[in-house]
Formats: structure tokens, sequence, C-alpha cells
């Protein structure tokens, strides 16, 4: 009887979205603050995805270095974080309590640890059943960390966020995971981090140290235009500005650049603010009932709801030079 409330419920929520005429402004959104200084406060939550450490090295010294580096930065900019825990990163052999322990330092840290599964499976490629039994595995190491400070694992975060193969199969694993008290974790801006990453380590693996900082300048410049974009997205969608939730990965060039990446988030007038709080702004009560294999931003599946204009294609690529690289990459990985 709850599911079906539950469920019911939502459906009133997106009937009435829906009848807002685009461009409304909800009642209660908060605009942003003038800080006196010409700018505006806005607002963003920080989640890290992939802990203890995700691409190149994997090993405990280099996951251990990246812990520390990321932070050393998040402490920096009283930055409160939302980090996602693969639990096959976790408990590897002879070094489960030693990667137990770099989840520690997270929350000691002040961060809060979610579930993002065990081995980080496709949705589209999996079938519930065996898909849930991968979450509930994926759950136990961000438990055993946070119930040491008496709290639970109050979100899960979709592997490439891909939340489900159709609309049924998506109600259901919702509806499993609500019995559990879990929210799905949504995001609104990412910058292809991996992307990055991947690049930056390999000209660094071939001493070609001028591509490496070439990489690391475009890689802080493409942060302002991701978020130019979410920003405009977000005012058309509803009207004004909303809470924005940043997907980053805990890897080397986030250990590398995230100081400077949150500076400038700081000087583009932000303030960092946890998920709980940005949930509370009436755009998150938006339904998702988009359904398909790419890991599109929430906003995007906003504008599915509410039968708006797609401008997906309008996401802002990195640079041209870098899609080439990656390409090229991609490219000799499938030959070899």
């Amino acid at each position: 009887m709850l599911k079906k409330f539950s469920w019911a419920l939502g459906e009133i929520v997106w009937l009435l979205l829906a009848a807002l005429p685009s461009g409304m402004t909800f009642p209660g959104a908060t605009p942003p603050v003038d800080t006196g200084d010409g700018q505006s406060s806005r607002q963003v939550v920080i989640t890290m995805d992939d802990l203890p450490k995700t691409m190149g090295s994997e090993s405990l010294e280099s996951a251990t270095r990246v812990t520390e580096a990321i932070l050393a930065a998040l402490r920096e900019h009283k930055a409160p974080t939302l980090g996602f825990v693969i639990g096959n990163k976790v408990f590897m052999k002879d070094e489960v309590d030693a990667r137990l322990d770099l989840l520690r330092r997270w929350v000691a840290a002040g961060a809060e640890l979610g579930n993002h599964s065990f081995s980080h499976p496709s949705f589209q490629k999996m079938d519930l059943i065996p898909y849930e039994d991968d979450v509930l595995r994926g759950d136990l190491a961000p438990r055993l960390i946070m119930e040491e400070t008496d709290r639970p694992v109050r979100y899960f975060r979709h592997p490439y966020n891909q939340t489900g193969p159709s609309i049924e199969v998506k109600a259901e694993f919702r509806a499993f995971m609500a019995a559990r008290g879990t929210i799905i974790a949504p995001f609104t801006v990412e910058h292809a981090d991996y992307l990055f990453n991947r690049l930056w380590l390999e000209a660094r693996e071939n001493g070609n140290e001028e591509q490496a900082e070439r990489i690391r300048i475009a890689y802080l410049d493409h942060l302002s235009t991701a978020f130019d974009f979410a920003e405009e997205l977000a005012l058309d969608t509803f009207g004004g500005p909303i809470p924005q939730v940043f997907l980053i990965h805990a890897n080397d060039i986030n250990a590398l650049c995230l100081d400077e990446m949150l500076t400038r988030l700081e000087d583009r007038g932000y303030r960092f603010i946890p998920m709980d709080q940005a949930l509370e702004h009436p755009a998150y009560a938006t339904p998702d009932t988009y359904v398909g294999g790419s890991g599109i931003s929430w906003l995007h599946r906003w504008r599915h709801s509410l039968d708006l204009p797609d401008r997906l294609r309008q996401e802002p690529d990195p640079p041209g030079w870098l899609l080439k690289a990656w390409r090229a990459a991609q490219q000799q990985a499938t030959d070899n």
C-alpha cells in the first residue's frame, strides 16, 4: 500500500510540474544571494565517484596518495562531500583493512559515503535481480564505515548513471531502494574528467610534460564551460538558478586539480552544500522519466519529464584536439 501511495504521489507531482509554463520559477526557489561584491552566492554539491580510487594505477599506494590530495583540497575549501564507494575496489586481497581505513579518512574529513555498487555493472546489460544483488553487496563497505559514526548509508548512485533499461524495471528498482530508505543520487553537471584523466596519465607515462600541462589547463578551462551550460540550462528549465550537483571521480587529475577547481567555483560565486540541502529545492522533486543507456544529467532528464525541448546535443564537449586524442586512444585499446 505504501509503495502504491508513493508512486501515485509521484505521478501527481509530475502532472503538476508538467502543467507549469516553460520558464516559470518554482515557488520558494532560492535566487542567488548578493554578496556585496557584485557576485552571487550559488550553491553546489561536490560528489566524488569510484572511491577509493579509479583509473590509472589503483594500487594501495596510489589510492592513498590520491585520497590525501583530494581530502586536503576539500578541507581547505570546507566543502562537504558525498563519496560513492565501489565495493570491489575495497575488498581486495590482503588490503581490505587498509582500504577501509582510506574510507575512514573521508568520513573523518567530514564526507558522507554512499553506495556505487560492488562491481560497477551496466544496468543496460544486467537483469534486475542480479543488479539488485550487486547493489546490496556494494552497500557493505560504506555501511561498515558510516555505522562507526552511527549514520546510515543514505544515497546510491547508478554506475554509468544508467537508471534502468525500461520504465517498468526502473520503477521496480526505485521501489526496491526506497523500501531500504535509500535515495538515488542525481547530478546536474560533469565535465568528462575521465577523458582528461586518461589522456593526462598517458602524457605523463610517455614523458610528455608539455602535453600533460596542456591537458591540465584545458581541463580547468572546461570546468567553466560545463558550469556555464548547466547554469543556463537550469534557468531555461526552471526559470531561475538551482543548487547544482557536480559529479567527478577519485582519480589522478582531480588529485592534482581539485584545489584550483574549487577556487574557480568559489570565484563564480558558489558555496558548497551537502546533498540533502540541495534536494530540498523544488526542482529536485521533478520526476525522472528518462529511459536509455546514456548517463545523462538530471537537467536533461527533467526536461524530458516536463516535455521541454531536448538540448542534450548542446552539451559542451572537450576541445576538439582532445576528442581526437581520446578517439585514437580508444581505437588503440580496441586494436590491442
